[in-house]
């Protein structure tokens, strides 16, 4: 991803700038899938903002239904509560860190053009040094000496 973002930035002059940075956007999803076994996108937010508003309604349908009906919420109206409050922690914190990236992004590219690039390049390569340097270690170094029964 970071050499993506690299190479962009030193190709902006010509128009497969555009092009690795849209690679570097569909790598980034695509890793963030891959990491949380979840269909959350993190490039654009169309999607989550349906989910959102689809979450809220759910919410305070099940709140509505029960609460004018005089009725408790039983185990599973928490369940499902609980595991939809999760999600929409989640996609708000998402949505935040997407709003957020935009804004300091846009002021980014104001202060450095194109070479404002390089600074999602630079914390998203230390970030990907940062997990192959645990993986190596947790590969290599932990799991040989972990029992059989502690892997089970």
């Amino acid at each position: 991803n970071a050499s993506l973002l690299v190479a962009a930035c030193l190709l902006a002059k010509f128009d497969a700038a555009r092009y690795l940075a849209a690679a570097a956007c569909g790598l980034q999803n695509a890793m963030a899938t891959s990491y949380c076994g979840a269909v959350v996108r993190t490039t654009h937010m169309t999607g989550a903002s349906t989910d959102i508003g689809l979450l809220i309604g759910r919410l305070g349908s099940r709140f509505l239904r029960r609460r004018c009906a005089g009725v408790p919420f039983n185990d599973k109206d928490n369940a499902d509560a609980s595991q939809d409050t999760t999600k929409l922690t989640l996609l708000l914190l998402l949505l935040g860190s997407y709003l957020l990236g935009s804004f300091l992004g846009a002021n980014l590219y104001k202060a450095a053009a194109v070479e404002a690039l390089l600074i999602p390049a630079s914390i998203s390569g230390v970030a990907g040094l940062c997990y192959t340097a645990w993986q190596v270690r947790v590969h290599f170094f932990v799991k040989p000496h972990v029992s059989a029964e502690e892997l089970a």
